[in-house]
């Protein structure tokens, strides 16, 4: 689980994360969760094996569940949550 922090200017999400294999930072161009920033929309992944925007941060990762955080309209990150187990969300 972990929350990442929009920053428009540099076109990143900043990650705050327990998982110590996670990125720091991510482009919004990368991943599922670059996918929902930009766009706003959440993305459920029952198997992250078969999604095109899966960016692998840690092993054996199933399942991912990426929600938008938003003031009004505005993105401001976004809430992620991965498992080990298929179709887990």
């Amino acid at each position: 689980f972990e929350i990442l922090i929009l920053n428009e200017d540099k076109g990143t999400l900043r990650t705050h994360s327990y998982n110590t294999e996670t990125p720091e930072k991510i482009s919004i161009h990368e991943g599922i969760t670059g996918f929902v920033a930009p766009t706003g929309k959440p993305r459920r992944v029952g198997d992250v094996s078969q999604d095109e925007y899966y960016l692998p941060a840690s092993e054996g990762i199933r399942s991912e569940l990426c929600v938008p955080m938003k003031i009004g309209q505005r993105v401001i990150g976004v809430v992620n949550a991965e498992s080990r187990l298929p179709n887990f969300f």
